[in-house]
């Protein structure tokens, strides 16, 4: 397994690489995990290489740990040998997930950029600073538990940013997961408002603190 960040950009070219044993005759590897909800419709599929295993390079954002494991066959489960390290699964205590760690970007990088533009054009480039600003502020798979395709149905459902997200209920995002099916259902939602809150306030390092307590977004 290999990472690479892609600059100016808060995603990594992650590489999974599926070991095939000869006695052991594989004919289809996916990658499920936290960054596909899980799901087999949305799965990341490995194709076999040149060396007779099964490998894809695809983007995950930064920022956060992924759970994940590889669906063998579609009916055996394996891990992924050099992952980060080896988790308990929030949904099943006796099953360890591989868990795959990538660093959030440097703000000091971000930061230099807007100085750049702004240098070269004040007026204009302040505002486009502003906008980028919010970009990276309503991405709500910074929240730990969030992956892309629940942030994408909390959009739908009216919750699109840290403000929104912070003020809303439990009961409403629970009814907003419900609505979109029952693998959707199963996530608990009780820390994201309080996640949400201090990302809102741009309290990052309060926020890292309370997701280094958590696990999958629920409180260890």
């Amino acid at each position: 397994m290999k990472k690479e960040l892609i600059k100016n950009q808060a995603v990594y070219a992650v590489t999974f690489n599926y070991n095939v044993i000869p006695t052991n005759p594989v004919e289809s590897v996916v990658v499920l995990g936290d960054f596909n909800e899980w799901s087999l419709e949305n799965g990341f599929v490995l194709k076999p290489n040149k060396a007779g295993d099964f490998e894809g390079k695809f983007k995950i954002p930064a920022g956060r740990d992924y759970h994940f494991r590889y669906l063998v066959n579609g009916n055996r489960w394996a891990n992924e040998k050099d992952a980060d390290r080896f988790e308990a699964s929030p949904l099943h205590p006796h099953i360890d997930n591989s868990v795959l760690s990538l660093p959030a970007v440097e703000e000091k990088v971000v930061i230099k950029a807007e100085k750049t533009k702004k240098e070269v054009a004040p007026a204009k480039t302040s505002k486009a600073g502003k906008e980028s600003k919010k970009s990276t502020a309503d991405d709500l798979t910074i929240i730990e538990g969030i992956g892309p395709k629940i942030a994408e149905i909390l959009s739908k459902g009216g919750i699109a940013d840290f403000a929104s997200l912070a003020s809303s209920k439990k009961s409403a995002i629970a009814e907003i997961l419900n609505n979109a099916g029952s693998r959707f259902a199963m996530h608990d939602p009780t820390t994201w408002p309080q996640q949400a809150k201090l990302a809102a306030a741009g309290k990052w390092e309060q926020l890292k603190k309370l997701q280094d307590e958590l696990k999958a977004g629920k409180a260890k």
